[in-house]
């Protein structure tokens, strides 16, 4: 059969590499989207039924049809490698990216997916606690005027909820400084 086919093009040693990289990598057809090898990292995420023979978009988006911001359409579309970050069903966020790929005399889409959750929850945190500093005024910026002799106090941002410290009163003179 023709899947029994793909499937022997990446039998051999060809992807001993991917087994060792933590992102899930995989290969497809690009005409059927249809899932012809996987690296160790995606058969251990999925240990009870291998992904291979189903589509990309049935097994890790659970979609009847590609993704609206999918980087092997992209790719099919202008030639060029792109990339894409991918919210999946399951919480996972993944940065995705596809290259062209030719094996056999077959030509197949290469698909890498970086799992990014815990870094977009720690830039989220790292945002959070940023904002709150700036709305407690523990970080803002101070401007001289040496024209009028005067300090002027300005959030980093342009926030509503912007309040002055009670203590102290902005614009502020130099000798009082």
């Amino acid at each position: 059969s023709k899947n029994k086919r793909q499937n022997e093009n990446f039998s051999d040693g060809y992807f001993a590499a991917f087994d060792l990289q933590a992102e899930f990598i995989y290969a497809i057809n690009p005409e059927t989207f249809t899932i012809v090898y996987i690296n160790k990292a995606v058969r251990e995420y999925y240990p009870d039924a291998s992904p291979v023979g189903m589509t990309c978009h049935e097994v890790f988006m659970d979609k009847d049809s590609p993704c609206q911001n999918c980087p092997v359409l992209k790719l099919l579309q202008t030639g060029e490698r792109k990339f894409s970050q991918i919210h999946r069903p399951d919480g996972m966020t993944v940065f995705a990216n596809a290259s062209p790929l030719s094996r056999g005399g077959q030509n197949f889409i290469l698909v890498s997916c970086t799992d990014i959750s815990s870094i977009n929850y720690e830039i989220e945190e790292e945002r959070n606690q940023y904002r709150d500093a700036v709305l407690s005024e523990a970080v803002c910026s101070y401007q001289a005027d040496i024209t009028d002799n005067m300090i002027y106090r300005a959030p980093i941002f342009n926030a509503p909820e912007y309040t002055l410290t009670a203590n102290l009163s902005f614009p502020m003179c130099y000798d009082d400084y």
